[in-house]
């Protein structure tokens, strides 16, 4: 009995194709391949959809997707780069707070009437004012930039962060079987056995992002801020 078992369990994809062409008779174990990658699936599925619900309506401000996905992968050096990227929402949303609150008793009329525009920001403005006003608008551009970058790259970086949680679970239940593992298609280390049907069977290409992504969406930030800068504009 434990024989037969061990076979079924080790029923690779190839091995269900050629049971369903007739070339050798379809076991069980194709069967719970099958329910696995589709249950697998529907999950990684649900994950991403609950992740774009959190930058929809939590992202712009609280970063609330990568929280998400915070929650979801494993692995301390990606938890760590995904936290980075969550904490990066709230604090810019209260450094904006601070300096709109703390500038605003050092502004001055402006000369035109207008509430603030780039000639009397830079010309009729003290020095200090004008350092936070630059500086809150930094920070209203990268959640801006940030916000819309993430939405773009979402998909894959859920995918990454499912693949992760998958894996992490992958590798405890072959810690937990040890040397038994291999009967059921996984080795200690996590790996599936030769032939088996891989539990992890929702993956992708693509990691979550590098250090790199900040970069760029920092070069993107400061592009605009100078534009901005540059150009003649006007509030009331």
């Amino acid at each position: 009995m434990q024989d037969t078992m061990a076979h079924t369990s080790a029923v690779g994809p190839a091995d269900c194709e050629a049971g369903a062409s007739g070339a050798m008779p379809a076991s069980g174990g194709c069967g719970n391949a099958t329910a696995t990658k589709a249950a697998t699936t529907a999950d990684a599925n649900w994950n991403i959809g609950v992740a774009y619900l959190f930058w929809i309506a939590f992202g712009f401000f609280t970063g609330g997707h990568w929280w998400y996905l915070l929650y979801l992968v494993k692995e301390n050096k990606t938890r760590i780069l995904a936290a980075v990227h969550a904490a990066i929402y709230p604090f810019n949303v209260v450094l904006f707070m601070v300096c709109r609150l703390v500038m605003v008793p050092w502004s001055v009329d402006c000369a035109g009437g207008e509430t603030m525009s780039r000639e009397c920001l830079f010309d009729e403005q003290p020095t200090k004012y004008q350092a936070l006003y630059v500086i809150h608008i930094i920070c209203l551009v990268w959640v801006f930039v940030n916000w819309i970058s993430d939405g773009v790259q979402l998909y894959g970086h859920a995918r990454s962060a499912v693949a992760n949680a998958q894996a992490h679970a992958m590798t405890a239940k072959g810690t937990e079987l040890g040397d038994a593992g291999d009967k059921q298609g996984i080795l200690a280390d996590g790996s599936p056995a030769a032939g088996s049907t891989p539990v992890l069977t929702f993956c992708c290409s693509r990691s979550l992002p590098a250090w790199w992504d900040l970069v760029l969406v920092s070069g993107v930030v400061t592009l605009l801020v100078v534009v901005w800068t540059q150009v003649n504009w006007s509030i009331g």
